[in-house]
Order: C-alpha cells, then sequence, then structure tokens
C-alpha cells in the first residue's frame, strides 16, 4: 500500500503477507493505521514527510525494519514488533521470482532478520514540507530486532535532506535485541540540527553482550528515566565528539558510566 501526497487516511483491521512495505505513506496529513497484522518481505510501515499520523495496536513482522518512518507530529503505541519473519526479504531475490510471486521461504531462499524496530527516513526524492520531529513510541513490545533505534543521519541509505528534532520512546519492553541503540545527529560543523532523545518506564534485554548500550554522536540532550537493561554491564553510552547534555535518573543493570568513542562512529549495518 503506498499513498502519497493524501490527507485523512485511515487503514483498520489490513493484512498484508509477503511482498515489500505492508503500509508506506510519503506526504500525507492525518494518517490513522490501527488494529493491523502487517508481516512483510520489506519494511512493515514505512514513509516520512506525514504529519499527524497514528499507527497503534498493530501487530507487526518484518525481514527489514518494523518502522522506517520520518515525519512531523507521530505516534507509535501499543503494537507489537517481532521477528524473524516468517517471509524472505524481498529485494535480495531475483526479479524473475518478484514477477512470479514466490515468497514462500521454502521456495525461494533469502534473510528473514527483523533489523530494527525503528529506523528514521528522510531523502530527497520529494520536497519536505515540515521539519521532522516530535515523534513518539509508546507502549510497545519489540522482540528479536538487531537494533532497537537506528538514526544515523548523513551515514545510512536515505538518511539525508532534513535532521530528526526529537523522538521519544516511552513504555517499551525490548527483548532479544543484538546491537546497541545507535544515535548520530550528523555533522555538527556542517550546521546539522542536533537531536533531542528521551526514554522513559522501559526495558532492553540483549541476547549477547555489547560493548553499551547507546552508541551516540552529535546528540543535543539525552534523557533516561527509569530504565532497566540487561545484557550489558558497562558503559551506558559511548560518545563519539561532543557529548550531550545528560539527564539519567533511575537507571538499572547497567554502570551509568559514559566512554569515549574512538576512530570513526560505529554503526554496523548487519552482525
Amino acid at each position: 500500500m503506498l499513498l502519497r501526497y493524501c490527507g485523512n487516511v485511515t487503514c483498520e483491521r489490513v493484512t498484508a503477507l509477503g511482498g515489500h512495505d505492508g503500509f508506506h505513506a510519503r506526504g500525507c496529513d492525518n494518517v490513522r493505521v490501527e488494529d493491523c497484522y502487517l508481516h512483510t518481505g520489506d519494511d512493515a510501515v514505512a514513509g516520512f514527510d506525514n504529519c499527524g499520523m497514528v499507527v497503534r495496536g498493530c501487530d507487526l513482522s518484518s525481514s527489514c525494519n518494523a518502522f522506517r518512518i520520518g515525519g512531523r507530529d507521530i505516534l507509535i503505541e501499543n503494537c507489537h514488533a517481532h521477528g524473524p519473519c516468517e517471509y524472505v526479504f524481498r529485494d535480495r531475490i531475483s526479479v524473475q521470482a518478484k514477477k512470479e510471486g514466490l515468497w514462500n521461504p521454502t521456495v525461494v531462499p533469502g534473510r528473514h532478520t527483523m533489523a530494527t524496530f525503528f529506523i528514521y527516513i528522510c531523502d530527497y526524492t520529494m520536497p519536505v514540507r515540515h521539519q521532522p520531529g516530535n515523534i513518539v513510541v509508546r507502549n510497545c513490545k519489540v522482540e528479536n530486532a538487531v537494533r532497537l533505534v537506528r538514526y544515523n543521519f548523513g551515514g545510512d541509505a536515505w538518511q539525508f535532506a532534513h535532521q530528526l528534532a526529537d523522538i521519544h520512546f516511552e513504555g517499551i519492553e525490548a527483548s532479544g535485541i543484538c546491537l546497541p541503540v545507535a544515535l548520530n545527529g550528523g555533522k555538527a560543523e556542517a550546521g546539522d540540527l542536533p537531536l533531542e532523545f528521551t526514554m522513559s518506564d522501559s526495558t532492553i534485554s540483549f541476547a549477547k553482550p555489547q560493548t553499551e548500550v547507546f552508541s551516540l554522536a552529535n546528540v543535543r540532550t539525552f534523557s533516561l528515566t527509569n530504565v532497566t537493561v540487561s545484557g550489558v554491564s558497562a558503559p551506558l553510552a559511548r560518545v563519539w565528539g561532543s557529548p550531550p547534555e545528560m539527564k539519567l535518573s533511575g537507571i538499572h543493570g547497567v554502570s551509568a558510566e559514559i566512554a569515549e568513542g574512538k576512530g570513526k562512529f560505529q554503526c554496523p549495518w548487519w552482525k
């Protein structure tokens, strides 16, 4: 489902299986996606420059990302995202297989990993009307994603054009995570807008030991309140460049130590 420049859109109780993106909206206003079952061979919910978007009560499984989203005034709540996805990642199969509609993993081999629960998108393929920001993700359960959050402005495909001003996570229950939360706001000397990140009343459980919980670069403010971590002993964050303004309260299961990142900002895609 691909929508461009639409308004007052409602998508309720829709099932999407296999294929590419499940629900993808660009340049749309007042979009509501509710009680949907999206198990997809690419991103489950995607798009950017959407204003006033709500995704609520959805069951999401993706062989790419549960959310690849950018825009203004976006609310994601009460969703369950889990991997691996039963459908193969469509970008790695042949054109002929796509034409024949082959999605069955017993027919077409490929990747089934859910790469990221939330990854940012904003590129040059269309004009951006609003400063991206005020994205709230709350009361969501996340299982077996490689990363919980990936924001790597200027360093990832489709993360260009306009920086994300702020994003807020509340009441997140994440388990089976494989890599640290990656937050890179861009190059401060180039005039990029630094990021404001908050997380509260949340738990993050890693599938295997990590070097840090959060990897940070050019983040303006970084706030954690009542966050419990398992699978990492220390540090809480590794910072490249100037450290953000830190607001930490109620951190459990990990030392609040902040370490210095060496060399280039580390944000590998797969592991």
